[in-house]
């Protein structure tokens, strides 16, 4: 399943341990190949020439150079921001993550609109309900999700092109035996601080798996 000529950003949402970094890391490896010769292990593949290419995946944090994983990512970002073009290929994975929730989605949010803009490549990970309204209500971004069994607490590796998959964060924590007095109070939690656009979004995704 591909993009269409107008979609830019391809933007994989799911639970952890659902194949959303490895998802990037694979199409990531595979461009790399690509632009050095070797082929690509599909039975179709349509690739671009890029003139420079950009990953942002995993944790960097220093305790030599002063960084933390946010100022770590933010980094790496900025240089990514200041670079960027139509001839630019860009990996980020959990975008807007290590900081203040409500600040890193906004961040990731205005980064995203960004390189849209600027016509780059971007396939992009994340959990944050504002950014999945986003790439759902821009016509430039794909979004999509790694589907996981949530009995199993295991991943199907499989792709759901036009879907947002949720972080099933409290179905994973039960499953790793998490105090059930905990979760329900977690839930209160959720439940008092969500916006309508999020209970709606996850309406959504609930409809969305059963269907």
């Amino acid at each position: 399943y591909s993009c269409t000529k107008d979609q830019y950003c391809l933007m994989v949402s799911g639970p952890n341990m659902g194949g959303k970094t490895v998802t990037l890391k694979t199409i990531g490896l595979f461009v790399v190949l690509a632009h050095a010769g070797f082929p690509i292990l599909a039975h179709d593949a349509l690739l671009p020439w890029y003139h420079s290419m950009w990953f942002d995946i995993g944790d960097d944090q220093s305790i030599e150079n002063n960084l933390s994983t946010f100022s770590s990512h933010m980094s790496k970002i900025a240089r990514i921001c200041q670079v960027s073009d139509e001839h630019t290929f860009v990996l980020l994975d959990e975008i807007g993550n290590g900081t203040d929730p409500l600040e890193g989605a906004s961040l990731a949010t205005a980064i995203l609109a960004y390189l849209i803009e600027k016509r780059s490549t971007i396939i992009t990970s994340t959990h944050y309900d504002q950014v999945k309204e986003f790439g759902k209500s821009d016509p430039h971004t794909l979004v999509s999700s790694v589907e996981f069994d949530i009995e199993a607490l295991r991943p199907t590796y499989k792709y759901l092109p036009g879907i947002s998959g949720g972080s099933y964060a409290f179905a994973i924590a039960s499953q790793l035996h998490l105090k059930k007095e905990i979760i329900k109070q977690a839930k209160q939690y959720k439940e008092e601080n969500m916006k309508e656009s999020q209970k709606a979004l996850e309406q959504l995704e609930k409809l969305q798996k059963e269907v």
